[in-house]
């Protein structure tokens, strides 16, 4: 009896190691790096089909990624890595990845404000750091929505700059103690240690995409009630915003344009204390024109399509995208982006560190 037990339990523990062997070979049922269809998550139970939101589908990120408050946020992504069919491959591989629009969850940016100021964490280090992915960036970018007749509570980022590009709507702002105005279209550079509020006292809502640098942190942001709130406001006493609301855009891949907005040397121009560890571009593809192919060594792309669609080739993979969403392309990636739309694409580029173009493999070859 014992030895017809002892068998029995034999080949269970058989028949049970070769499901497991089986689910772990389609995507890792423990939810490691399987090379299932799922890219990085796999199909496991800590993954989820295209859960790292850098698969080869279209699923979108589980709810991990932090946002202002602290609070679970997310990620969603299409395109995946370079690889057969079966195996998405790694995103190290492919150099890139596009944040879907529809997966960025929106959460409270101020615990006190609620519902009417909502923010939408979409990359910062955090972030991809969370997906699996070697964070090559130095800054966070998100969206914030404030709904009409309402503002920010008085604040300010300690040790921390940032640039408010307006998507819609006015923002009627108090920097320091001054009132300044910007409209769509307009970018506001606010610096370190800089008190602030931000006001809608339009009908609609007011839209605009914040990038912080450094990565913002609920720790530094500090609120007026805060007792290092004024020790903080002393020390940028003399501070003020910059608003930048016209730029000459040039002409760089033909008939592609670029407007540089901020960056290094542009900060300067307007004051010699403020520094930004990153640029800022508008860009503008006309209809069926693209980027030619080229690789920016040591400088790290990240691309908010604000207008049209397109598609984007990197290392030999074509990936669609469409308004709203957000291209990562790593350092040293070969790289295009073509307009596949009816009309001008348009999209706001971060760089980090700051573009130059003497790294640029497309204007080292003129």
């Amino acid at each position: 009896m014992i030895t017809k037990t002892a068998i029995y339990l034999t080949l269970l523990l058989l028949l049970s190691a070769a499901v497991c062997g089986c689910v772990s070979e389609s995507g890792g049922a423990s939810g490691g790096t399987g090379s299932g269809s799922g890219g990085t998550g796999g199909s496991g139970s800590s993954g989820g089909s295209g859960s790292s939101g850098i698969s080869d589908g279209s699923g979108t990120a589980a709810d991990t990624n932090p946002d202002r408050n602290g609070n679970a946020g997310a990620t969603g992504g299409k395109g995946g890595a370079v690889g057969t069919d079966q195996n998405g491959g790694t995103t190290a591989d492919i150099g890139a990845i596009i944040i879907e629009r529809s997966g960025v969850i929106k959460k409270h940016a101020f615990a006190i404000t609620r519902d009417n100021i909502i923010c939408e964490n979409i990359i910062s280090p955090s972030i991809l750091k969370d997906d699996g992915l070697y964070p090559m960036i130095d800054f966070e970018m998100s969206l914030i929505t404030i709904s009409p007749n309402h503002e920010t509570p008085m604040h300010l980022l300690k040790g921390t700059s940032e640039s408010m590009f307006i998507l819609s709507g006015n923002a009627d702002m108090l920097i320091n103690g001054r009132f300044m105005t910007a409209e769509q279209g307009n970018l506001v550079h606010v610096p370190k240690n800089t008190p602030m509020i931000v006001r809608n006292g339009g009908r609609s809502d007011l839209k605009y995409l914040s990038i912080t640098y450094p990565p913002y942190s609920p720790e530094n942001e500090i609120l007026d009630s805060d007792s290092e709130f004024n020790k903080l406001r002393a020390d940028s006493e003399d501070a003020t915003a910059i608003i930048v609301s016209e730029v000459t855009p040039e002409v760089f891949f033909k008939d592609v344009t670029v407007a540089n907005l901020i960056n290094p040397k542009i900060i300067k121009d307007y004051n010699q204390n403020y520094s930004i560890g990153c640029g800022i571009a508008y860009i503008t593809i006309p209809e069926g024109s693209q980027t030619e192919p080229h690789i920016v060594e040591g400088t790290t792309e990240v691309d908010h399509i604000l207008k049209g669609k397109g598609e984007f080739a990197v290392n030999s993979r074509i990936m669609a995208f469409d308004e709203g969403d957000t291209l990562y392309i790593q350092s040293g990636a070969h790289q295009s982006i073509t307009n596949t739309g009816d009309g001008d694409l348009v999209y706001l580029s971060i760089t980090c560190p700051p573009y130059d173009p003497g790294v640029d493999s497309s204007v080292k070859s003129k």
